[in-house]
């Protein structure tokens, strides 16, 4: 923990620091991140920095070594009491024979490293410290060349709302406890009794005094669906440990509520009795209890002809909340874009073999999922990026594989040449992948279909790999799998096919594109799916069969 002190009866440009003693509870510090500092180029590169939770676990797997020579160094620091360590740049770069734009290779001096960065921070006569301002920290041998990373540096992409440059004294506590999640911790000892009093509130340098991150530094994130894919979502960001989760479930509410689900993982082992921070049955219950959200993330099925999302947007949609589609099908979100045009909507496509029975979770492949932007032709595009690319950093855990999608059509035209054949043909014959195979459904309805794919995305101006058809097809090889739409007709449930089947066929006869085994799978789909809404009762058929003459039109309820 460094301490940053102003002193009233210093100039206004002159900063103190008092020395650190670490204890045996800084092995609590679960968010520390440092930037590899080797090189003026090195720093020059660094100057916009982005979370990496594998920093943050080299960083810890860092401290754990010179943790053993905590008591050598605190003799260190006690000698170094008193030395300023962070003064404004007064016409020179050097300071003790360091230079701050230089390397520095010195392994003998006290001065762990010496980094010059825009911080926002207030001092003593409340202004902020502006680019030209030099902060030079102390720390242990070990940390040498190792610049601390904060949220509140300037650069030249936008920085999120909650870690804007500090105004007013009375914020410097919460500042306190949203940087501490992100570096060790910096306090700013003031003249004001405000905050002497905080900063004797935490002068004995004891971690454990430390805010760990609250409910308030953690993002809000909303999931609508907690099917297989909803509930990885879920439990992923809640072990991130940057989000804290509102999931709106129905149909398994009373079960996730009272005995929550289990969850057997590839990526996170075997997990009993999981539940989100918050549940709730409604959406409109969900924002009037725990809203408004940073995020909203939509996985359950994408079944327009039953429950458009749109509708369901509006219901939690409020301005700053990014929209996250992670959901089958293609261009899923042009209807969401109609309706909410200034929106940031963020697609995922998520390639994860997870499905739901009974309150339990069976996730056989790595969550591996690409977020990328939809972008809205109102904002621009860098805002909306970095929007993304937070929501990637929240959502990464370092067991799942996450990635920024450069190219959200060529992604989603990929995974539909799974989708829209694998998953459907499945479907309609009630046999996993691998029976499929075996009883040659493959070779017979899914390559055929497969081709077709190939030729409407490519004619859309997607040109796939063919070595992208036996990558499908292998998947899931060692696994009776079976595929989402497969689970939905054994439970009885909707299916994906217009958004998955007949948004490619949309596409085929705009572009002119031939595609007879698809509109085969797309029309028995459809039977199947009026079968499912008979079922549920969204319309009732007479007792006796019309005939053609009688014009008998289906009304649904």
């Amino acid at each position: 923990m460094v301490v940053v002190s102003s002193n009233s009866a210093k100039s206004e440009s002159s900063l103190s620091v008092s020395p650190v003693k670490l204890s045996d509870a800084d092995d609590d510090i679960q968010q520390v991140d440092f930037v590899d500092i080797d090189s003026k180029k090195e720093r020059k590169r660094r100057s916009t920095f982005q979370s990496s939770k594998s920093r943050i676990q080299a960083a810890l797997a860092e401290g754990s070594k010179y943790n053993n020579k905590i008591s050598s160094n605190n003799k260190r620091r006690k000698q170094s009491t008193g030395s300023s360590i962070a003064k404004r740049k007064n016409g020179s770069s050097e300071r003790e024979g360091h230079n701050i734009d230089g390397d520095d290779d010195d392994d003998d001096d006290e001065i762990s490293f010496v980094s010059r960065r825009e911080f926002s921070f207030i001092t003593q006569s409340s202004r902020v410290i502006d680019k030209s301002d030099s902060l030079q920290f102390v720390g242990s041998s070990k940390m040498k060349r190792r610049v601390l990373k904060f949220s509140t540096i300037r650069s030249p992409e936008p920085v999120s709302p909650e870690f804007e440059p500090v105004e007013e004294l009375s914020e410097i506590e919460s500042v306190w406890t949203k940087l501490h999640p992100l570096c060790f911790a910096i306090v700013i000892e003031h003249s004001s009794q405000e905050s002497t009093s905080l900063y004797n509130k935490y002068q004995n340098n004891n971690v454990s005094q430390i805010p760990k991150m609250t409910t308030s530094t953690k993002s809000k994130v909303l999931i609508v669906g907690m099917g297989g894919v909803g509930t990885i979502a879920a439990y992923g960001l809640e072990f991130g440990g940057k989000a804290e989760v509102t999931a709106v479930v129905r149909s398994d509410y009373d079960h996730l509520t009272e005995k929550g689900f289990d969850i057997e993982s590839v990526d996170y082992g075997s997990v009993k009795a999981f539940k989100p921070s918050h549940v709730e049955k409604s959406i409109e219950e969900a924002v009037k209890n725990h809203g408004p959200f940073e995020f909203a993330i939509f996985t359950m099925k994408n079944i327009p002809d039953v429950q458009p999302v749109e509708p369901l947007i509006d219901q939690c949609y409020r301005k700053g909340t990014a929209i996250v589609l992670l959901q089958n099908g293609l261009g899923i979100e042009k209807p969401v874009l109609k309706e909410f045009n200034e929106a940031i909507v963020i697609s995922g496509v998520s390639m994860i073999s997870s499905t739901l029975y009974h309150g339990v979770v069976s996730h056989v492949g790595t969550d591996s999922v690409a977020f990328g932007v939809c972008d809205n032709g109102k904002l621009p595009l860098a805002e909306q990026t970095s929007v993304c690319k937070k929501f990637i950093d929240i959502y990464s855990t370092g067991k799942n594989t996450v990635k920024f999608d450069e190219n959200v059509k060529y992604t989603r035209w990929r995974k539909l040449i799974y989708n829209a054949t694998i998953n459907s043909t499945c479907a309609l014959t009630d046999a996993d992948l691998g029976r499929l195979e075996l009883f040659g459904g493959i070779d017979s309805i899914v390559r055929p279909a497969m081709k077709e794919i190939m030729a409407i995305a490519k004619a859309d101006g997607v040109d796939l790999p063919e070595s992208i058809m036996e990558d499908m097809i292998r998947s899931d090889d060692g696994e009776w799998y079976a595929p989402s739409m497969l689970v939905d007709i054994r439970k009885g449930n909707y299916c994906e096919y217009k958004v998955i089947v007949g948004n490619a066929l949309d596409v085929a006869k705009e572009k002119g594109v031939e595609a007879p085994v698809l509109t085969v799978l797309y029309n028995l789909l459809h039977v199947v799916q009026m079968r499912t809404m008979e079922q549920k009762g969204k319309f009732t058929l007479p007792a006796k069969r019309p005939f053609p003459k009688d014009n008998f039109k289906i009304e649904y309820k």
